[in-house]
């Protein structure tokens, strides 16, 4: 923790991109993996991926972001194509920078 910096709270907004490859209980897919909206709510974004490693789609859970496996976003939004799960992970932590940076917070003059 940073000398004079509070703790965030426990219940401080959260935003979380889940990448996810469902499989086939533990033969194919990442086991350990899952949509995880339904338990943690709103602020969780689910994108289901399909890997394939050198051993196809047997348990990819360490697969997801090595450029040598083969993915892509399993339910793209209308009109899109789907992305490769690199590109999503991209996107996600927003390598490209699309998203706009926060603003600071208003100064207030009151009392001045």
């Amino acid at each position: 923790m940073v000398s004079g910096a509070p703790p965030a709270p426990v219940s401080a907004a959260t935003r979380w991109t889940n990448i996810f490859d469902r499989g086939n209980g533990w033969l194919t897919g990442d086991p350990i993996s899952g949509p995880m909206a339904e338990n943690f709510g709103p602020g969780v974004e689910n994108i289901q991926v399909e890997l394939r490693s050198s051993l196809g789609r047997i348990f990819t859970h360490r697969p997801y972001w090595s450029l040598k496996a083969t993915g892509v976003e399993v339910a793209a939004a209308a009109g899109t194509p789907p992305r490769s799960h690199v590109g999503v992970l991209r996107d996600a932590v927003d390598l490209g920078r699309k998203l706009e940076p926060s603003q600071p917070a208003p100064t207030s003059s009151a009392g001045r």
